[in-house]
């Protein structure tokens, strides 16, 4: 009887450790290309940084291990991935908003407008002061680019201001952002204009 009980607890051993050498064998690094690049980002280059930061926030970059499923059951896999990755990828956005705020920092004005709506759309789960802060941050960087001629920052801060997106609902300047964004033809800027001036003209009647 006690031999049989061995017997079992050697075999039980023995599948625990097949499976295991089978799932190191499906697991493997996912993202040599995001380590190699903040190898060069390092280095301070603006738009390999912009790049970075654009790879996390797409999430092509979903965690340090991967588990292949068409070779091995999809479930398991899924647990392998959350045993190994554990907060890895709610990481991922975190580690976008900062390569683009660097990016940002040297002057590249697709990482300033990429970090403004990354801030915008990152402070659901956050403190109120810290989505404000983020809100802010994000409002900052859009004036900015405003001034600097980018129409896509112009349409941003319209829908800002029109919705009170971390700013006073103030449609007499939502209204002027969407004109300029319109004479610079970018993409849906006339139908969010026309929606203004009609949201303008129902709350300002008498």
């Amino acid at each position: 009887m006690k031999t049989m009980k061995t017997n079992i607890i050697l075999k039980m051993k023995l599948i625990v450790i097949l499976f295991i050498a089978i799932s190191s064998c499906l697991v493997y690094f996912s993202a040599p290309e995001a380590l190699v690049n903040e190898g060069l980002t390092s280095q301070g280059d603006s738009q390999q940084q912009y790049i970075l930061g654009m790879y996390y926030l797409n999430a092509t970059y979903s965690s340090h291990y991967r588990c292949i499923p068409s070779t091995f059951s999809t479930v398991i896999c899924k647990g392998i991935e959350t045993i190994l990755n554990k907060h890895e990828i709610q990481t991922t956005v975190d580690r976008g908003i900062y390569w683009l705020r660097k990016s940002s920092r040297s002057g590249n004005l697709d990482a300033m407008y990429k970090l403004a709506i990354a801030l915008q759309n990152n402070n659901d789960a956050l403190s109120i002061y810290a989505s404000r802060q983020k809100l802010s941050e994000s409002k900052d960087l859009l004036e900015q680019l405003v001034k600097k001629g980018y129409a896509a920052a112009n349409y941003q801060l319209g829908r800002y201001y029109l919705k009170g997106i971390g700013v006073e609902i103030n449609y007499e300047r939502a209204i002027a952002y969407l004109k300029i964004a319109k004479e610079k033809n970018y993409p849906e800027a006339t139908s969010l204009l026309e929606f203004a001036l009609n949201e303008s003209k129902t709350n300002n009647a008498p």
